[in-house]
């Protein structure tokens, strides 16, 4: 009986790991695809166009962050089995086009001109897609099946890549051929596999939201609210040097700070994915009371994120030149005496990942919202005088000023965690 116990255990460690691996490349192999398509912007389009489209990425951010109304979390974490996928898919359709509406009456007060617009409607069929998706990865993580969402990243990010190099070979290099080929290709996975593998019927997503179904979900949109809250918060947070950028200097400004802060968010998806495989073994140290356990796993995770972060720094220092020649073209290479300045500015941006996933461990979500608000606030006062002063590296300083900030915040929740040199949820 013991050795069919271990078989089990062993049989799942691997489908475990089989998922986990799959997850990990398909973020990473989805990141490189984002990467390559600015790389496209910069050096077919220009610098311009690049600082377009990260411009359209930071307005949308917010209003995405209200649609997801944390509904894949909830379904991830549904573990009974209570909640139906088409009825949240429905539910989620219906915030995404209410939003819509505000949104895009606020484009038409703001009185962008249409080649800012024809960019931002690409991002929001993108995200349309991306929202549909979302849901059919909540109940991939319901279902135990993990690996379904890395491969449909993998997929999702093949399929884009080959389209827009496909469309490029024929020398319709027109940005609206582009755009148009990531969103059909979007659209084929998810009507291919993600829709397929959620075990989702079209035909009861399409009909409207009932009443009794609107009363069964007004206990559901508000134990929503802290998460729509925290991810708007968070989504703003990060995009403030982006809006900064864009209102005092112009898009272009906004693609050279682009370009070379796309590297450093290649590192916040490799601390992101740290924070995400230790989160369960400091959840299970809280839970324990075991300070010593919980203490070496966070160090040996934020020394890991911190040594990455040197490397990158060391590595944009002696070949900053070739890197962004390689990436971008001559125009944003000439900047590279600044890019390594950029790298480390968003140093502490990354060890505050993985502190934040520390505080997530005990379940102090209210620490997590306050001190990513007390943050918010001190980057929208320095924003305008660092964006002004200093351009690109004043909006690295942005990220630097908040990076500090939540690394100091988030070591402050961690110390009253302690009581008698014992972990304990009283602080909590």
């Amino acid at each position: 009986m013991r050795l069919n116990e271990w078989r089990a255990r062993i049989s799942k460690s691997r489908i475990a790991l089989l998922g986990a691996g799959l997850l990990l490349a398909g973020n990473i192999f989805f990141a490189g695809a984002q990467w390559l398509l600015i790389s496209y912007l910069a050096r077919v389009h220009g610098v311009k166009a690049l600082g377009e489209y990260s411009l359209a990425l930071a307005i949308l951010a917010p209003f995405y962050s209200i649609t997801y109304y944390g509904l894949r979390s909830m379904l991830a974490r549904d573990a009974r089995e209570l909640l139906n996928v088409e009825e949240l898919l429905r539910l989620r359709l219906c915030i995404f086009f209410v939003a819509s509406a505000f949104f895009w009456i606020l484009v038409w007060v703001m009185g962008w001109d249409f080649g800012a617009v024809e960019v931002i409607a690409f991002v929001y069929f993108a995200k349309f897609i991306e929202s549909i998706s979302d849901i059919c990865y909540g109940a991939m993580y319901r279902s135990g099946r993990p690996q379904f969402h890395g491969l449909s990243l993998l997929l999702r990010a093949t399929s884009a890549v080959f389209l827009v190099y496909a469309v490029a070979a024929f020398n319709y290099e027109k940005i609206e051929a582009i755009f148009f080929s990531i969103i059909a290709s979007w659209a084929a996975v998810l009507l291919l596999h993600d829709i397929y593998v959620a075990r989702i019927e079209l035909r009861n997503v399409l009909r409207p939201l009932s009443m009794s179904e609107l009363h069964r979900f007004k206990g559901l949109l508000l134990t929503g609210v802290p998460l729509v809250f925290s991810a708007v918060i968070g989504a703003m947070l990060f995009n403030i040097p982006n809006y900064a950028l864009g209102y005092f200097q112009g898009s272009e400004a906004v693609g050279l700070y682009a370009s070379m802060f796309s590297f450093s968010i290649f590192l916040n998806l490799i601390a992101i994915t740290v924070g995400q495989a230790a989160l369960p073994g400091l959840a299970a140290a809280f839970v324990k009371g075991n300070r010593s356990e919980f203490n070496f796993t966070l160090i040996v995770c934020v020394g890991f994120v911190a040594a990455l972060s040197i490397f990158a720094v060391l590595v944009g220092y002696f070949a900053g030149m070739p890197i962004l020649q390689f990436a971008f073209g001559s125009s944003i290479s000439a900047q590279a005496p600044i890019f390594p300045i950029i790298l480390l500015m968003s140093a502490p941006f990354l060890v505050a990942q993985i502190l934040s996933y520390a505080v997530t461990a005990l379940g102090n979500y209210g620490a997590l919202a306050k001190v990513n608000v007390f943050a918010t606030a001190v980057a929208a006062v320095a924003a305008a005088p660092l964006v002004i002063r200093f351009s690109v590296l004043g909006a690295g300083g942005v990220v630097l000023l908040t990076g500090g900030v939540q690394v100091i915040g988030y070591w402050l929740v961690l110390r009253r965690i302690s009581v008698n040199n014992e972990l304990t949820g009283d602080a909590i």
